[in-house]
């Protein structure tokens, strides 16, 4: 994400221009940025819905204190 994201920049494109091209133009590397992007947001909700679903005072007082949940 962070290549893809430096691939956008016109004065990363200047200096280095072979990182658009790594993924074929600044057009499809934003394509790539955003939909990684997309994939990254999807997972962090996912595993909040999991930690809320299995108590998170009892995760939080699992994972601090050591004790069993």
């Amino acid at each position: 994400m962070i290549i893809t994201g430096l691939a956008q920049s016109p004065a990363i494109n200047a200096a280095y221009p072979f990182l658009a091209g790594m993924f074929g133009g600044t057009q499809s590397a934003r394509t790539v940025h955003f939909l990684v992007f997309a994939v990254l947001v999807v997972f962090v909700i996912i595993h909040l819905v999991m930690v809320i679903l299995s108590g998170f005072r009892r995760q939080l007082r699992a994972m601090t204190l050591g004790k069993p949940a």
